[in-house]
């Protein structure tokens, strides 16, 4: 598997920890009708197509002193690769070993 593949896994791992945490719940849960299922979907593209409005208006060219490293150790930085299952970071200039 891929590092962009183990480092999608870890975020989701992460994500359902903590969504379990503060819904109480799994995407196990059968109390929502399909309707309501779309409408979590919905709302969550809408919520995805504000933030790359915000990555638009955020651009390299908006920060030229930034470069693509920078952007990448802040999501780095942002992502608790501690609380996941995995022992590596995927982005991490060092390599841990076994």
């Amino acid at each position: 598997m891929s590092s962009i593949e183990e480092k999608v896994i870890a975020e989701i791992r992460e994500r359902a920890k903590k969504g379990e945490t503060k819904y109480g719940t799994t995407m196990d849960r059968d109390d929502l009708s399909f309707v309501e299922w779309v409408q979590h979907l919905k709302e969550e593209l809408m919520d995805a197509v504000v933030y790359a409005q915000k990555i638009l208006e955020y651009s390299l060219d908006a920060h030229p002193n930034e470069s693509i490293r920078d952007v990448v150790k802040a999501a780095n930085e942002y992502v608790d690769y501690d609380a996941c299952d995995t022992d590596t970071n995927p982005l991490s200039d060092e390599t841990e070993s076994e």
